[in-house]
């Protein structure tokens, strides 16, 4: 198998003379995509990014229909290359896996009539990810991951589900917040209670500005009834750096790079006393800093040096206190399942 390795400059220079066709969904929206063929199944992945990977009002939410582009290089296309194509119009084939919660569900589809290929309908907010996984045989969703083809089998996933807003105005969480440091060093500094979110290496504590770890965020609130199968969208604004989400005693998930974002399970909703528990763990650099002050040996490695991006021996004792904490504003939206797009 040969490969060929292409600059940025030149990359689409490259498809041209190959006659390697852009996806539609790159034109139409600059999403970023990467496609590859593993076993008989084809992958993309989408990440609707900016190159920072940060919060910008350049990078919109992409919703619509979009098709499988067939990749024709020497009368081949991705579907043939991979054993066949007749998977590119079978509409139980198509998954959807959130790289980031482990949700996974079969995508909603359709044939464009003049082009004979599949669509399949797309929602992605800024900076979420997706991976689409286009089956060459039916399997069973326990076995899905799997490589190997599952025949006759049917592929039982749940459908994948659409939200959008209701309509409800967004409810705010201005409540008060117990914080405890549950993790980490070198000392955990003392628990608190807050009214306003803010870096805690803004609360006068020392031991905050040298500590690196992890705290927990709790607070307690009612919720008004879900209607016609609503849920609520958390958003927690800016947290430096993950967060586990825990609701009502339930581990909901980590997020670890914006939107901090996930969706309730609507099973877990309570009119009232809902518990939100949010673990933010920050990067390490405080305590780094800290060591260095303090010329405490830590960089101790048999085969390796540490250095700057200069290259130069590190001194972490520089460094400016790095940011740290919950910083929100946190914010709770009902959505609801879509009717068919």
């Amino acid at each position: 198998t040969k490969r060929l390795v292409l600059p940025p400059g030149e990359r689409q220079s490259g498809f041209d003379e190959w006659s390697v066709p852009k996806e539609e969904i790159v034109a139409k929206t600059g999403v970023k995509l990467l496609r590859r063929v593993v076993g008989k199944d084809v992958y993309y992945f989408l990440s609707n990014t900016n190159d920072k990977m940060e919060q910008s009002d350049s990078v919109k939410p992409i919703d619509g229909w979009f098709p499988l582009e067939r990749l024709e290089k020497g009368g081949k296309s991705i579907a043939s290359v991979a054993g066949g194509d007749d998977y590119f119009t079978e509409p139980d084939r198509v998954l959807f896996m959130d790289p980031m919660t482990g949700n996974v569900g079969k995508a909603k589809t359709r044939i464009d009539g003049p082009t004979d290929l599949m669509e399949i309908f797309v929602h992605l907010e800024p900076n979420q990810s997706l991976i689409v996984r286009v089956c060459k045989d039916q399997r069973t969703f326990d076995n899905f991951f799997e490589t190997k083809p599952f025949d006759n089998a049917v592929l039982n996933a749940p459908d994948w589900v659409y939200y959008e807003p209701s309509g409800k105005e967004s409810i705010a969480t201005k409540l008060s917040w117990n914080v405890e440091f549950i993790d980490g060093g070198p000392e955990l500094p003392a628990s608190r209670k807050i009214d306003e979110l803010k870096s805690w290496t803004e609360w006068s504590d020392p031991l905050c500005d040298k500590f690196a770890g992890t705290a927990r965020y709790t607070t307690t609130f009612d919720l008004p009834k879900p209607e016609n199968g609503e849920t609520f969208r958390l958003d927690l604004g800016k947290v430096c750096e993950s967060v586990r989400v825990k609701f009502n005693g339930v581990d909901c998930g980590c997020l670890f790079v914006f939107p901090y974002q996930i969706d309730l399970p609507p099973e877990l909703l309570a009119a009232t006393g809902n518990t939100l528990e949010l673990e933010v763990t920050n990067l390490s650099a405080n305590r780094l800093r800290d060591l260095d002050i303090r010329k405490v040996p830590w960089k101790i490695f048999r085969d390796i040096n540490i250095v700057g991006t200069d290259y130069k021996p590190l001194d972490a004792s520089t460094w400016d206190v790095v940011p740290s904490g919950l910083f929100g504003p946190v914010r709770l939206t009902a959505i609801r399942p879509t009717s068919d797009p």
